[in-house]
């Protein structure tokens, strides 16, 4: 993937308490779900570092939607990208 192709972000947090959350696992359904919608090759998945939010983990930001996901869950993330970046 170029940058300059790059349309949308699924950012996921992959610190300590997010990782336990089950952020891995959220990674592979946001993968899966782009795949789904033939969007994969223009969205960028990427792993971020802690963001502060350990209490709310697994936190997921959708971009350019700016929608923030809390205690998320695969089927939440999967209607999120339904309703936010598969339109």
């Amino acid at each position: 993937m170029r940058i300059e192709d790059i349309q949308r972000i699924v950012m996921i947090c992959h610190g300590k308490d997010c990782k336990k959350a089950g952020a891995r696992k959220l990674r592979d359904c946001a993968r899966e779900r782009l795949r789904d919608h033939g969007l994969r090759k223009n969205t960028l998945i990427a792993r971020t570092h802690c963001n502060g939010l350990c209490k709310q983990a697994p936190v997921v930001c959708l971009q350019p939607a700016n929608v923030w996901l809390s205690q998320t869950s695969p089927r939440q993330l999967q209607r999120a990208i339904d309703d936010h970046l598969a339109r």
